[in-house]
Parts: C-alpha cells; structure tokens; sequence
C-alpha cells in the first residue's frame, strides 16, 4: 500500500509538471492584438483535411479546407480558403507540432490567418495561423458558446460583438453555416461502429468512427 501511494504521488507529480510546461509555452495574445495582426478574419467552418510534404523544407503539412460564413476583416474571392497547419500525417510518416493550433474537420469557429509562403493547394489562396494555438475560436454549437486557448466566451453573438468593438465595423455574410441545426446534430449524434478495433502501441494510426 504504501509503495502504491509513492508511484501515485509522482505520477501526480509528472502530470502538474508536463502541464505546467505546457502551459508555459503559450504566450497568451489578446484578442485585439489577433484582430490587429491578421490578414484575414473569418467565421467557417472546416470541410476537408489533406496533410503533404512541403518541397522546399521538406516537413509535413496540412491543408485545412475551410468554407467561410463570414468575413470580420479582410477579402477573399472564393467562399473557400486553405489553412497551412503544421505537422500531419502522410503514408507513414508523420509528424506533429506543438504548441500548434487544433483543428478537426466539421470543426466550426472564428479563425485569425495572415499570409502564407506555404501552399498547400494553388487553386485557393493559402493562410497560415495567426498565434498558433490562439488562431481559433472554437465554437461549442451543442452549448452555444466559444472559447480559446485562454478564455471562455458565454455566447458566439458575444464573440461578435467584442470583434465589433475592436474593428469598428461588423461582418461580411459570405455564405451560410445552420448554427442551430449543427447543433442540434451534435447533441442527437450516435456512434454505430468504429475501426480498426485493436492498435498497437506507440503507432499513429488513423481511427474512423461511423455513425
């Protein structure tokens, strides 16, 4: 009993310390220094992920497809960007980024991009991440509320405004994203089946889940 409660102290112990470093290595950006710092500001939605190998630096990228709702700042001619996130995955090999901002496909939020020197698709034009794991707002549609890396926003009309208030001007309706219908599906959503059903250890391996 007493050697139990020394490997579940220390283990404790590992947890707060790997926590605490991995809280240290953001730099919390304000959201007006976001707003200030992107070149382009939007509401979308991710539809697609496809992770290549850049040509130039050789390291694993993702282009994250993502059609736009809104427009906070800036323009785009086409209602469908890309944003280069670091890492992914491609064949077997793979690679992974952090801190770095996490993003999913069907994942919807406001996301802060400037320019990119790395293209993942030359059909659309290409965005990186403004402030890595602070270039997102996610959006919690089951709820109705957003949050980031540091704070919790108790409504997406409230992220709204307090873009309004910074920017001085309000949105651009590009296309339209059915909030409450999405979050609707969240809520009533069921898992049927998933595979592959046995992996192994310490092999990165892609899991589907239907339903």
């Amino acid at each position: 009993q007493p050697m139990k409660n020394i490997l579940l102290s220390v283990m404790a112990l590992m947890v707060i310390s790997l926590t605490s470093l991995a809280q240290c290595l953001i730099e919390p950006v304000s959201l007006e220094n976001r707003v200030m710092s992107s070149d382009l500001i939007v509401e979308a939605t991710i539809m697609n992920q496809v992770s290549f190998i850049d040509d130039n630096d050789q390291h694993i990228y993702t282009a994250n497809y993502l059609k736009i709702s809104k427009i906070f700042k800036g323009s785009s001619n086409s209602e469908e960007v890309v944003l280069v996130s670091p890492g992914g995955l491609v064949g077997m090999n793979g690679e992974t980024v952090h801190p770095s901002i996490h993003v999913e496909e069907g994942m919807t939020g406001i996301f802060f991009l400037y320019n990119s020197n790395i293209t993942g698709d030359n059909s659309l034009k290409n965005y990186k991440p403004f402030s890595g794991p602070q270039a997102c707002i996610y959006y919690d549609l089951a709820r109705g509320s957003a949050n980031d890396a540091f704070t919790s926003y108790p409504s997406i009309d409230n992220v709204y405004g307090k873009l309004f208030e910074i920017l001085g001007s309000n949105f651009r309706t590009i296309g339209k994203i059915d909030l409450q219908n999405k979050a609707n599906n969240k809520v009533n959503t069921e898992i049927i089946d998933y595979y592959p059903k046995t992996v192994h250890a310490g092999v990165r391996m892609k899991l589907t889940i239907v339903g």
